[in-house]
């Protein structure tokens, strides 16, 4: 398999992103461009150059219905993957993967086994509280980094940040899925919206 350029890394992105709207519009499913491929939209009229994927948000009420429609529509060399069905997924989004193609990942212990994908994310309604929706949002994404500390491979980390992923790691007693269930649940019970993923 032969290493290829950023160029035609953002043509299969394209291709997948195709893939994704193709889906979405035949379901009416509306979605939005978000995090660096809404800035490099905005700003690069394209793709931020050094970007190597794509995101997208899908309002949570629409997601059951998403994940049954790529799961039946897909085209064959494109996969759904969710924690659910993906041994290296530890996330609460999910991925449309192009299988033709393989990612080495320097942050992990093993080879991730994915090629190129992009990342759809679930958009909640935060309450109309503030203070509660900062205090949850803060909390949340506290959880999120412990688990990135545990997951990713502590060897490409430096200084106090290399201990402090030593330390997690070695006092991990509660699996990652579990910990995404918790956040997935802790999610819902707060929106009072659709089912986790």
């Amino acid at each position: 398999m032969r290493a290829i350029t950023i160029d035609e890394c953002h043509h299969l992105l394209l291709s997948l992103a195709s893939a994704f709207d193709e889906i979405c519009r035949r379901h009416q499913i509306p979605y939005y461009m978000i995090g660096g491929t809404m800035l490099g939209a905005f700003r690069h009229q394209g793709f931020i150059p050094w970007d190597d994927d794509m995101d997208f948000g899908v309002e949570r009420r629409y997601i059951p219905q998403l994940l049954q429609a790529l799961s039946d529509e897909l085209p064959s060399h494109l996969k759904l993957r969710t924690v659910h069905n993906s041994e290296h997924i530890f996330s609460n989004f999910f991925k449309i993967e192009d299988t033709r193609t393989e990612i080495i990942d320097h942050w992990h212990d093993s080879q991730m086994g994915l090629g190129l994908t992009i990342d759809v994310f679930p958009l909640d309604h935060g309450r109309k509280n503030l203070i509660q929706t900062r205090i949850l949002t803060f909390y949340i994404y506290f959880l999120l980094i412990i688990k990135d500390y545990i997951y990713f491979d502590p060897k490409y980390r430096r200084g106090f940040k290399k201990w402090i992923a030593i330390f997690l790691r070695s006092t991990n007693f509660i699996s990652i899925k579990k910990r995404l269930k918790y956040i997935e649940n802790l999610i819902h019970r707060y929106t009072k919206k659709s089912p986790p993923i």
